[in-house]
């Protein structure tokens, strides 16, 4: 119990560290929270800092999901706690406390996760949001896409009940993000 405890405190706290927020910090002194609508991401790390920053929040970003997932998997999680454990991180991604709670979508951390913990899913989310992503060029409808797209293949291939819920939860969270940047996104953007 103990254990499995350990794993959501870290899945919350791993997903709150914006490692997004960071590596523009680093690389390029500048905070991307400062510019458009407060939200955080590589697509618009790759906007403000270029394309190696952006490659290396990209990265960053799934292999956080990845290191939660086979931290699910080192501990002998069951499986309802391995879903749960994925909750977690993605609560702690979308509305992080360390960036008073502002949040990034959660497509990233999520897709890393299910690669270690259900890899057909997280195949599927990959090539989904980069397939989107090259032809609509946005990146919310991409996360979209990919995660709204993930409950009904986890049904198709016979994945549990847990599954289920949480790629729901998943999408249902990302189409929420969806709506408030599309409801609430400024007139003109800060990013040029």
């Amino acid at each position: 119990m103990c254990t499995v405890l350990t794993l959501f405190v870290c899945a919350y706290l791993l997903g709150a560290l914006s490692l997004t927020y960071w590596i523009g910090r680093c690389r390029s002194h500048l905070a991307v929270t400062d510019y458009g609508p407060g939200s955080i991401g590589p697509v618009k790390l790759l906007r403000l800092a270029g394309p190696e920053s952006m490659v290396a929040a990209l990265l960053a970003e799934l292999t956080k999901g990845w290191l939660i997932g086979w931290l699910t998997v080192f501990f002998q999680a069951g499986e309802i706690a391995q879903w749960l454990t994925a909750l977690f991180l993605l609560a702690g991604y979308g509305w992080s406390p360390v960036l008073g709670g502002r949040g990034g979508n959660i497509c990233l951390p999520f897709t890393g996760f299910l690669f270690q913990v259900a890899p057909p899913l997280g195949q599927v989310a990959l090539s989904v949001a980069l397939s989107v992503l090259l032809l609509t060029r946005s990146p919310n409808l991409a996360a979209l896409i990919a995660l709204v797209s993930l409950p009904c293949v986890a049904w198709l291939q016979h994945f549990s009940v847990f599954a289920l819920a949480v790629t729901t939860a998943a999408a249902a969270v990302v189409a929420f993000q969806f709506w408030l940047v599309r409801c609430h996104r400024p007139r003109e953007s800060e990013i040029y």
